[in-house]
């Protein structure tokens, strides 16, 4: 029981940030689509999938920044401290640079690649541009975040994104709403609260930074340093380069089947995104659980599996009611029922056929989790890539013929495979 409790409060914080963080994209599709219509929504949702490509950098280097910021404070020589946290943030300023640069460059590519109808382009290319200037302190605000963490400040790490995320809520309804600054200033309310969070991380981090010890030697940048955190990137950079991959091919595919479509897919997709961020926390929970305990005691491995089986559940049953009894209202926070009626209409199917996926999400991400925790890469690759890849190409195959209802073949497909193949792999293993 205690060690459950443990647990549970360990697990708290990492889903309160996960979800935290997806109000970003959350708050953007909202005010897109309350304030200024389908067309911008659609907008904003084809110009976040191309900056899925900066989040999958960001994400990979943040766990980079932990493995090696974790090792040098338990390390005997704590004067280096300092100068491993700054050679952390010049990496993270020169990778979030680059991928600014790269992104700019191939703009024109992507766009043809991902079919973005020729009405919404110059408002995507707005959105895209305007958020392209603040990438910097995004990678930064993660990364500040993420040496917090490592040294203990999960609390302090959780309350930063959650004010950064709204006061990214404030200024878009102030910016889109009051000043009408339409798609540009829905970007624009993003970078300014990325550079607030970033500047409080930073103002955080060297307070923090304060207590250990100074080096008696000037500091001077290791590139050593930053090829270790490239290095331990580079699996999770990987990993969700299939996912990025994967969703740029699902919409150039949804692009095909018009505005109202587009619209109403990117308000599902933020919708789900958000309800799944809980999974990936329960998730990761089991990983971190699982590989602390996997040597000691396989009794208190199984306990918390059952422990987290049944929070997923609870979460799940909670989810199921809230999409029965406010469907509806969930859906006109993004769409006008009147003005896309076929892009609302398709976002409350899709969001109704979703209630009995939430019930494989809990083997899926469980199993896939304790894979992890046990270090069976191989396995959770094959079982997270695999359903990516099966989705992807039975969404794309069955699209032609039933229209965005091949969205909801293709993510079951993906949900059974995963579910199966990853409890199957894990009783095989355990036993």
């Amino acid at each position: 029981m205690q060690s459950n409790k443990k647990l549970f409060f360990f697990t708290v914080p990492i889903l309160f940030s996960l979800l935290t963080q997806q109000l970003y994209s959350i708050a953007a599709s909202v005010i897109a689509g309350s304030y200024l219509g389908n067309g911008a929504l659609t907008a904003v949702g084809n110009a976040g999938t191309i900056l899925m490509l900066v989040l999958m950098v960001s994400g990979g280097l943040e766990l980079g920044c932990e493995v090696l910021f974790a090792r040098q404070i338990h390390s005997e020589d704590q004067s280096r401290v300092r100068h491993t946290a700054y050679d952390i943030l010049i990496t993270g300023i020169s990778c979030g640079a680059v991928m600014s640069l790269l992104l700019y460059a191939l703009s024109d590519l992507l766009f043809a690649w991902l079919r973005i109808p020729f009405a919404i382009q110059a408002d995507t290319r707005t959105y895209l541009l305007i958020y392209l200037g603040g990438v910097v302190f995004s990678v930064v605000h993660d990364l500040s975040r993420a040496i917090l963490t490592a040294l203990g400040e999960s609390r302090l790490s959780f309350i930063l994104i959650f004010c950064s995320s709204v006061t990214s809520i404030g200024l878009g309804i102030l910016f889109v709403g009051y000043f009408h600054w339409g798609v540009a200033g829905s970007a624009l309310a993003i970078v300014c609260a990325q550079l607030c969070g970033m500047l409080a991380s930073l103002y955080c981090l060297f307070r923090r930074l304060r207590r250990f010890p100074k080096s008696s030697v000037p500091y001077r940048f290791s590139p050593g340093n930053m090829i270790r955190i490239l290095k331990a990137a580079v699996p999770t950079i990987s990993q969700q380069s299939f996912t990025v991959l994967g969703n740029l091919l699902l919409q150039s595919g949804i692009n095909t089947l018009g505005d109202q479509i587009s619209g109403g897919y990117t308000a599902y997709t933020n919708v789900i995104t958000f309800i799944t961020m809980a999974y990936v926390a329960f998730g990761q929970s089991a990983s971190i659980h699982t590989a602390t305990y996997a040597q000691e005691s396989s009794s208190l491995v199984r306990s918390g599996q059952r422990f987290l089986q049944r929070c997923t559940w609870v979460y799940s049953a909670i989810i199921c009611a809230v999409i029965l009894l406010f469907n509806k209202q969930i859906c006109r926070l993004f769409l006008n029922a009147a003005e896309v009626p076929d892009g609302f209409d398709m976002m409350y199917q899709c969001l109704l056929y979703s209630l009995p996926l939430l019930l494989l999400n809990t083997p899926k991400y469980l199993c896939e989790g304790m894979l992890r925790g046990m270090n069976h890469g191989g396995a959770f690759m094959l079982s997270n890539i695999g359903g990516l890849v099966l989705r992807i190409a039975s969404t794309l195959l069955l699209l032609p013929y039933l229209h965005w209802h091949a969205l909801l073949i293709g993510s079951t497909i993906d949900r059974l495979w995963s579910a199966l193949y990853a409890g199957i792999h894990l009783q095989r293993t355990t036993h």
